[in-house]
């Protein structure tokens, strides 16, 4: 009897080497098996995201953090506008008065300037009280924020955006809402 003989009758090599067989052919089996990728999410893989696709993003997850309502940043095509819009529901208890317009509208201008604090800008004015903010991190490559990016650029991202605040009282659906570019102290009231 050979020597690779006598290894495989003792029962213990005789398992690794079933183990290791089964091993090979599931490996082999493997790149046979997987599920072709569907000609969406091939498409999807050719596409590139851009910078100003990933500077909404960044935008949005920035200034969620600190909101108490809900949040989203798009990018108004028609308007040629990157719209911050939040929406808070404030939801009264029972037997607490109503709020007047005045209150609701004190909670919308709170949204705005903590957007704006969000972004290193003046709270008020929405003006840039250093020379770098959040905003054109967001839309920039890391070397090109440390650099401060070029002006014409950063200035065009400040007045091309503009937030838009609501404030809903749930129980008598009530709302207040404004619209202010994020460059000056204009508050357009809608409701």
């Amino acid at each position: 009897m050979n020597t690779e003989t006598r290894w495989l009758r003792a029962p213990r090599n005789r398992i690794i080497a079933v183990v290791i067989f089964f091993s090979l052919i599931f490996f082999c089996l493997e790149g046979i098996t997987q599920a072709e990728s569907s000609q969406t999410v091939r498409k999807l893989m050719r596409e590139p995201a851009t910078l100003f696709d990933l500077g909404i993003v960044r935008l949005e997850n920035l200034l969620q953090k600190n909101q108490p309502g809900t949040l989203d940043v798009s990018y108004d095509r028609e308007r040629n506008k990157i719209l911050i819009r939040v929406v808070r529901i404030n939801r009264m208890s029972r037997g607490e008065k109503n709020r007047t317009k005045e209150d609701l509208r004190r909670l919308v201008q709170q949204d705005i300037l903590r957007i704006r604090q969000d972004l290193n800008l003046n709270p008020t004015t929405g003006e840039i009280d250093s020379g770098y903010t959040a905003l054109e991190n967001c839309f920039s490559h890391a070397d090109d924020a440390k650099n401060s990016g070029p002006t014409d650029l950063k200035d065009e991202l400040y007045n091309m955006t503009e937030i838009a605040a609501k404030v809903i009282v749930h129980r008598d659906e009530a709302a207040v809402e404004a619209r202010v570019p994020l460059k000056g102290n204009r508050i357009e009231w809608i409701k």
